[in-house]
């Protein structure tokens, strides 16, 4: 149908009919264009909430694994220290001879 003036019915009965298939048309572009709003502020909310369990996924994945290097980091630092500390006290020297137990050595220094 052409929206020509010379095109239209002179008929009021036809001009209502046309009204009316025109309205019906209009209100059911209406309803899909409604559809198509809503699907697409589905997709949006869909995006958002993957977007939000990527992000928890991550942090449960990755967290704990810094957490970890950090307490593990700390952990050879202590020991560090701990070497640095053992390295710079006197060491007591033995001096007992290859192959005498402690108890031979006492053996025999109480005999001299």
């Amino acid at each position: 149908m052409e929206n020509s003036p010379d095109l239209l019915p002179d008929d009021v009965a036809a001009l209502r009919a046309e009204l009316i298939a025109a309205r019906a048309k209009g209100a059911q572009i209406e309803a899909e264009l409604a559809v198509a709003k809503a699907k697409a502020s589905d997709d949006l909310a869909v995006i958002a909430r993957q977007k939000l369990r990527i992000e928890k996924l991550e942090r449960q994945l990755y967290g704990p694994k810094a957490e970890r290097r950090a307490r593990l980091i700390d952990q050879m630092e202590f020991q560090l220290a701990e070497l640095e500390m053992a390295a710079t006290e006197p060491r007591r020297v033995c001096r007992r001879p290859f192959g005498l137990s402690y108890a031979a050595m006492a053996g025999s220094s109480s005999m001299a």
